[in-house]
C-alpha cells in the first residue's frame, strides 16, 4: 500500500483534535503520530477487521499516551504563561492540573473510533 496523500487530508482532522485535547505541544504531537502512521503504513492490512481510521485512532492513542507518561516520568512543570489567557486565575490552572491527571484513564476509554 503506497504513501497516499489523501489519508492526512483525510483522517487528519480527527487526529489533529485528538492531539489538541490530548497534548501539551499538539503541533508536534501531531506530526509525530503522522511519522509513526505512514512508517506502519506497509503493515496495514486493509483485508483485516480494522479500518484504516480505527487503525490510524489507535496510533494516535498509543502516541499520546506515551507523550503523556514521559511528561509525567520526567516531571515537566507546566510554565505559567502557557496557561492559556482564557484561565482567569490560579486556581483554575490548578484545576487544570488536576484534570490532566485523570488524562491518561480517558485515553484508555476512549472508543476506537
Amino acid at each position: 500500500m503506497h504513501h497516499d496523500p489523501h489519508i492526512v487530508h483525510e483522517h487528519g482532522p480527527l487526529i489533529y483534535g485528538m492531539c489538541r485535547r490530548l497534548a501539551d505541544d499538539p503541533d508536534d504531537a501531531y506530526q509525530s503520530i503522522w511519522e509513526k502512521v505512514l512508517k506502519a503504513l506497509p503493515r496495514f492490512d486493509p483485508e483485516g477487521r480494522a479500518p484504516l481510521g480505527a487503525w490510524i485512532a489507535t496510533i494516535a492513542r498509543r502516541t499520546l499516551i506515551d507523550r503523556y507518561r514521559r511528561s509525567v516520568v520526567r516531571g515537566e512543570i507546566v510554565p505559567v504563561e502557557s496557561l492559556r489567557a482564557s484561565d482567569p486565575d490560579p486556581e483554575t490552572g490548578l484545576a487544570r492540573r488536576q484534570l490532566a491527571g485523570s488524562l491518561e484513564a480517558q485515553l484508555r476509554a476512549l472508543p476506537p473510533e
